[in-house]
């Protein structure tokens, strides 16, 4: 599955992919700069922010941790579930996350 997020900075993005990696709760993790228009607490904001894209077969484990260490008072934390993956890339996701 993939899980994705979005953080304040670029800091702030490889602190949560390493913590992730660290307590192998992802395989990889995927993160870019963007721009995003949201309401937050009845007023529209423009952002600059990094979102991730996180590998991972334990939801649970990902979301733990992104509660844990999120500057953000409500994080995006959404799973999407793969339709259909190459098969040795769903091994190496499981693999990796071993332990």
């Amino acid at each position: 599955m993939i899980v994705l997020t979005t953080v304040s900075s670029k800091k702030e993005a490889i602190f949560i992919a390493k913590k992730l990696l660290d307590k192998k709760a992802a395989a990889c993790v995927n993160f870019y700069k963007i721009k995003s228009l949201y309401f937050w607490k009845e007023k529209l904001h423009k952002e600059k922010e990094f979102q991730l894209i996180i590998k991972t077969n334990n939801y649970k484990k990902v979301k733990k941790i992104l509660l844990k260490h999120h500057s953000y008072d409500t994080p995006e934390i959404i799973s999407l579930k793969f339709n259909k993956v190459y098969k040795k890339y769903k091994k190496w996701i499981k693999n990796s996350i071993k332990g």
